[in-house]
């Protein structure tokens, strides 16, 4: 059965509408936009008129021909200020609330699935996440975070983002990822322009990519067979990352697939669809 990103995505969780707010002030030229998914998880994107700056919570933020975003964690409960000024020096403040949402819950059994990894490990592991949160600290001033995603590969989807998981009767950290299972050796696609900032095996997540989309928005592929591309490199919407497999800490072919604004993790079933089919719903 084939369906569309937002019916497959649901996943028992209550998403706000997508929405569009605009205002116009006195001079007709000078608009300013709030749209996308104001929910946890999600990710906002606003847009004033060419020249304007921009604000959150006080705090100036990159701006790109009016463009310019901010996310919400999973379980964010606070407001966010959105400030503006435009050309001409006059300014607009909004608030955004994050809409709360209810998580699925994944109760996994499986004597080959270990709760943690070893003692010997934690340097590693250490490492390895200093290495990925550099990667997702660029603030660059692509613009491809305001465009349409594509899936990057088909297959089922087994886990979704948020969902809390339960393995071998003991909790574990939420997903933060939509996982994907597919054939080993598929090839998966850029769903949208980037830089890759990171390209590297990595312990718990075996061959990892991170794809910069602009203004702290990057996209993460993990437990690949094979990486395409190296630090540095930029690639354009459907250039192929690598390939599906099973590398790291798992025992299934899949792609866990995830979303971040900066160290913030987002849903990233909630980023605008494109062109290409959703994969199947288990």
């Amino acid at each position: 059965m084939i369906c569309s990103r937002r019916s497959v995505l649901i996943g028992g969780a209550s998403f706000a509408t997508f929405s569009t707010r605009s205002a116009r002030a006195d001079d007709e030229r000078q608009t300013f936009w709030i749209s996308g998914h104001e929910t946890q998880g999600g990710l906002v994107l606003c847009r004033a008129s060419k020249g304007s700056r921009g604000w959150l919570n006080g705090e100036p933020v990159r701006v790109s021909d009016g463009m310019f975003c901010f996310g919400f964690g999973r379980d964010e409960t606070r407001t966010v200020s959105v400030m503006v000024e435009f050309p001409d020096g006059k300014r607009e403040t909004r608030t955004v609330t994050p809409a709360k949402r209810k998580y699925p819950v994944l109760k996994i059994a499986d004597k080959d699935v270990k709760n943690s990894a070893p003692k010997d490990a934690a340097e590693r592991i250490a490492k390895d996440t200093k290495a990925v949160r550099e990667a997702r600290a660029h603030d660059s001033d692509l613009k491809a975070f305001a465009a349409n995603f594509d899936w990057p590969v088909r297959g089922k989807i087994v886990s979704v983002y948020g969902a809390e998981r339960i393995v071998n009767g003991k909790a574990q950290q939420p997903s933060y990822g939509v996982d994907i299972v597919a054939d080993q050796g598929a090839h998966i696609h850029a769903p949208a322009d980037g830089i890759i900032r990171l390209a590297d095996e990595l312990y718990e997540t075996g061959n990892t990519l991170i794809l910069d989309h602009g203004h702290g928005v990057s996209t993460t592929y993990s437990h690949l067979s094979k990486v395409r591309g190296d630090v540095g490199d930029s690639v354009s919407h459907g250039d192929i990352l690598g390939e599906v497999g099973a590398s790291g800490r798992t025992a299934t072919s899949h792609l866990d697939w995830r979303l971040n604004w900066f160290q913030t993790r987002l849903d990233v079933g909630l980023l605008p669809e494109g062109s290409i089919v959703a994969p199947d719903k288990v």
